[in-house]
């Protein structure tokens, strides 16, 4: 089990061309961790990218008290986002360091080659031991040959099909270069028949076909095979391997047993190496594969626990859930939002909400306390959306039939910005929804200076009518006045009143019942109704001040 090494996508999204079941439950992720670890391989590799994977882990690492080496990968950023990307998988992953940390896009370094410097700064300060890129190109080998820097790890796609870059792992060697081979499998798609396969992977089927025979002909199975041809090769170091069951664990650790039988077919398995990559990297499948293009949403809920009028008031219990818990399902019932990540801080009372969400299974991101606007535009610029749909922590009883109608709206209208809330009109306090395209949060991320259009997150977008064009989702009555949100003592005293009257009839109570009950009921609203609207946002006005940003 020396060279195996546990592979952690599956275990924070849905991976590969053959995966029917969807990311695995942390429950079973656990069964397959601590099994891997009994089997002597200690080491997995995950990346930012890997949806919650990085939560997963974390959790079950402090669960079970495992030692492991894990090795990261921080997605394409420029160099003062390095240790930021670290910091946050560091939290998640509840590490003080990491053994590898890996640039996951070549490209990223050739535009801004300071962030190699950041990257050996970070080993020098004892956070990293060992550092290096995650490629796709043997090209990419030139430039770092070229630039002549000291590498430790380098990741290579290295399979049956793909053996691109075999005649460079001597040269790897000689620099003292750990090399790890991934994509052993290629996704799943070397379990796939030929006749599975569409048109446009026709140079592989051919290949494909005579891997199969060979399988049944030695009577040796598919993945031992694929598997032991990678191990067998000597100048490789590593292999990552994903799993997507406990079984599919149980299969690989049996396959090994057929290693001294791949020997003798070696020279037939390189005689299926296909040379065309956009066939054999999956990065480019998209383009085979895409169904019609529809624009990706995400919703972004910020939260944190340092709230100053009620603390830690993302954490209080409603019926037996905690508040983020409501918000977060209730996001999910939006039909509209493809993806809900909670943004959250670097702060370690903040931990509390990477349990929450790694519990459930909902993505999070670590970023900055004050500047919630950098938190959001790092958050989302990594899921590659189209739009953004802002939501707070503090309104329990958002309704998703509004974030679906206002998500509608600002499609419809085709702006920058749609809202729900303005010049005094529209839905209740904690109702607010907010949709902007990704390139206004960009564009208000690069040009805010005020300290309030860095913590409030759209202040910058409405503050310039002459760079954006609006949109606004109206009401059917203007209810602005009304407050649900949750930011003091009384607040919760309402919300949990009109939680005890209503969610054990529909635990996704909206508007309508809310509207309902209170109009039975108007004494309810008196419980809150002498709280200011915005205090923060008004104090942070009072506040006010130019700051610097990178």
């Amino acid at each position: 089990m020396d060279k195996i090494v546990l592979g952690t996508a599956q275990f924070g999204m849905n991976y590969g061309i053959n995966n029917t079941r969807g990311k695995i439950p942390p429950s079973e992720v656990a069964v397959i961790i601590k099994k891997a670890v009994e089997h002597n391989i200690n080491i997995l590799d995950t990346a930012w990218d890997y949806g919650i994977a990085e939560a997963v882990i974390g959790k079950i690492i402090k669960q079970y008290d495992l030692r492991l080496r894990i090795i990261s990968k921080f997605p394409v950023c420029k160099q003062p986002q390095v240790k930021m990307f670290l910091a946050s998988s560091l939290k998640t992953l509840r590490c003080q360091s990491l053994y590898g940390y890996l640039l996951h896009d070549f490209q990223a370094y050739q535009k801004d080659k300071n962030i190699w410097q950041e990257l050996l700064r970070l080993k020098q300060n004892g956070k990293i031991k060992k550092i290096g890129f995650s490629l796709y190109y043997p090209s990419d080998l030139y430039s770092i040959f070229k630039d002549n820097i000291k590498v430790d790890i380098i990741q290579i796609p290295f399979n049956v099909f793909d053996q691109r870059f075999k005649p460079y792992l001597a040269e790897l060697k000689k620099r003292n270069i750990e090399i790890y081979a991934r994509s052993v499998f290629l996704q799943g798609l070397i379990f796939k028949k030929s006749s599975e396969l569409n048109d446009s992977f026709e140079p592989l089927q051919k290949k494909a076909d005579v891997l199969s025979a060979l399988s049944d002909k030695l009577d040796i199975p598919l993945l031992a095979i694929c598997l032991n041809f990678v191990i067998g090769q000597k100048l490789i170091d590593k292999v990552i391997v994903g799993v997507d069951s406990s079984e599919h664990l149980s299969e690989i650790l049996l396959a090994q047993n057929y290693f001294s039988k791949i020997a003798s077919i070696t020279p037939q398995l390189e005689q299926l190496a296909v040379n065309e990559e956009k066939i054999i990297l999956p990065v480019n499948w998209k383009d085979t594969h895409k169904a019609e293009h529809k624009e990706k949403v995400i919703a972004i809920i910020q939260a944190r626990t340092s709230s100053t009028r009620l603390a830690a008031k993302v954490l209080l219990n409603l019926e037996g859930k905690t508040v983020l818990e409501h918000v977060i399902e209730r996001v999910e019932q939006a039909k509209l939002v493809d993806e809900v990540i909670v943004a959250t801080t670097f702060d370690k009372n903040d931990l509390k909400l990477v349990d929450v969400c790694s519990q459930r299974g909902t993505r999070v991101f670590c970023g900055s306390r004050d500047d919630v606007l950098d938190r959001y535009y790092q958050a989302a610029r990594l899921t590659n959306p189209t739009h953004v749909v802002r939501i707070t922590a503090d309104c329990p009883i958002i309704d998703p039939k509004v974030i679906d109608e206002t998500i509608a709206v600002h499609l419809a209208k085709k702006v920058d910005y749609t809202g729900n809330r303005t010049e005094s009109m529209g839905f209740p306090d904690g109702q607010d929804v907010e949709v902007f395209k990704f390139e206004a949060l960009e564009k208000a991320w690069r040009g805010a200076r005020l300290s309030s259009e860095r913590e409030h997150v759209t202040p910058y977008i409405k503050n310039h009518p002459e760079l954006f064009k609006f949109g606004y989702h109206n009401c059917f009555t203007n209810l602005y006045h009304k407050r649900w949100t949750l930011d003091r003592e009384d607040d919760f005293l309402f919300i949990k009143l009109l939680y005890k009257k209503l969610y054990r009839k529909n635990n996704f109570f909206g508007m309508k019942e809310i509207l309902s009950l209170l109009k039975e009921h108007p004494e309810y609203e008196k419980i809150n109704d002498w709280i200011l609207l915005n205090e923060g946002y008004i104090k942070s006005l009072r506040e006010d001040k130019i700051v610097k940003t990178d």
